[in-house]
């Protein structure tokens, strides 16, 4: 199944099978935490890259944006909420974080915020169905590499990705991220 409709684009309606239940925890190279294995063409044949995060509080879109990264060979993670992410215990700390905008709870912009008074510059590339003046003030900020309106092309996002590993790799300075506590 195509991550990306037949225009490039991504989004959240080309994706999700009749009856998927999504899977918010880690993919490996070959199967997602469920067991359910991937299909052969997608399983990654070379070494894994850096693990990107992924945080969007729709199934679908994880879903895709997870497949799109993992066939780029990408480590990934994702995560149904801003509370999740900050909540797991990640044996590696992810390198990248796709992040959407607008969740219910603890929005993107309020966990970007609140990682920045951590300490952590984790880089990361925000996701939206819409803009407003604060998302765009947001996206200026320094670690930020991309503010995306859905449905957006793949090649967009993964040069996104990119970027932000590029500039992670020559700035490795970053926090860690803390978990909540319970």
């Amino acid at each position: 199944m195509d991550v990306s409709d037949k225009t490039g684009m991504l989004s959240s309606e080309a994706v999700a099978p009749t009856g998927f239940i999504p899977c918010l925890g880690t993919w490996s190279n070959t199967q997602m935490t469920t067991g359910k294995s991937l299909p052969r063409s997608e399983a990654a044949t070379t070494r894994v890259q850096p693990l990107i995060a992924v945080v969007d509080d729709d199934p679908s879109f994880l879903r895709s944006v997870g497949r799109l990264l993992h066939s780029a060979n990408y480590a990934v993670e994702t995560f149904g909420s801003a509370h999740d992410f900050l909540a797991a215990q990640q044996s590696s700390a992810p390198q990248c974080l796709v992040l959407d905008v607008h969740m219910p709870g603890m929005t993107g912009l309020e966990l970007h915020d609140r990682l920045r008074a951590q300490g952590c510059r984790l880089p990361i590339v925000f996701v939206t169905a819409y803009e407003t003046p604060h998302t765009r003030e947001h996206a200026h900020l320094p670690g930020v590499y991309g503010l995306l309106l859905k449905p957006f092309d793949k090649r967009i996002l993964l040069n996104a990705v990119q970027e932000a590993l590029k500039d992670r790799s020559q700035n490795p300075s970053a926090s860690p991220i803390q978990p909540d506590q319970p």
